[in-house]
């Protein structure tokens, strides 16, 4: 669904909002940059209940990889106990991180998006693990061709 924004939170309307735009399904369009599992450029469609289509476009500017904040490290991963005091750091220099290693695959990327009539600046994260047909990955964490 679409979800108006509104100037606050007096605005918002009670339990039904009738400016919802509901959509009958939703596809994706990915460009990976040759490599790795980050995204090169998206494009997200929706298709309303009339089979009418708007394209949300998004171009990374930044990646910021996730690596050290829980989600697939090897010991300190979200959710495990390590005791009631238990401490623990990382370093690493993202500049020479294995885009393939599993490990590196999560990534949030600042990005434009833009709807051709409206643009901001959003994040996308992104984590694909496994073979992925559509786009031609294969293994784990393999880079797209």
């Amino acid at each position: 669904m679409v979800i108006p924004t509104y100037p606050s939170e007096e605005d918002v309307p009670g339990t039904e909002d009738t400016s919802v735009e509901h959509m009958a399904r939703v596809a994706h369009r990915l460009k990976y940059i040759p490599g790795t599992r980050s995204i090169e450029t998206a494009k997200i469609d929706l298709i309303d209940r009339q089979s009418n289509v708007r394209t949300i476009t998004f171009e990374p500017v930044l990646l910021f990889n996730m690596k050290g904040l829980g989600y697939l490290h090897p010991v300190w991963k979200q959710g495990t106990w390590h005791g009631e005091l238990e401490i623990g750091s990382d370093s690493f220099d993202p500049e020479s991180l294995d885009l393939e290693d599993p490990h590196n695959l999560h990534v949030q990327q600042v990005v434009r998006v833009s709807d051709g009539s409206r643009e901001g600046i959003g994040a996308l994260e992104h984590l694909c693990l496994g073979s992925y047909a559509p786009y031609g990955l294969t293994g784990i964490s393999d880079g797209a061709k």
